[in-house]
């Protein structure tokens, strides 16, 4: 689950194996049963009824961390021209 996910509570781990190479899924892949679906299903439904009132404060929140990590002097905003130029200096002309 990514971090948005598990901040928001928009979701419910069932099972991780997915991550799991398929080529070696002989080797102990446990599979995901129709009642463990069903469980956390059930679960996020019961969640989301609770708090939704806190899921769109949890979204609010994000929103304006979001504008403040993309603003100049930001997180992202620095993260992106480090990569540019980072990019720029690995360039080769030709």
């Amino acid at each position: 689950m990514t971090e948005l996910v598990r901040e928001l509570g928009l979701a419910v781990e069932i099972n991780l194996d997915y991550k799991n190479d398929l080529r070696f899924a002989s080797i102990n892949v446990k599979l995901v049963t129709a009642d463990e679906i069903e469980n956390a299903i059930s679960k996020l439904m019961e969640k989301e009824n609770q708090s939704s009132e806190g899921i769109k404060q949890k979204v609010k929140e994000m929103g304006e961390k979001c504008k403040i990590a993309v603003k100049e002097g930001g997180s992202s905003y620095n993260s992106v021209g480090r990569f540019i130029e980072d990019v720029m200096n690995n360039t080769h002309s030709s």
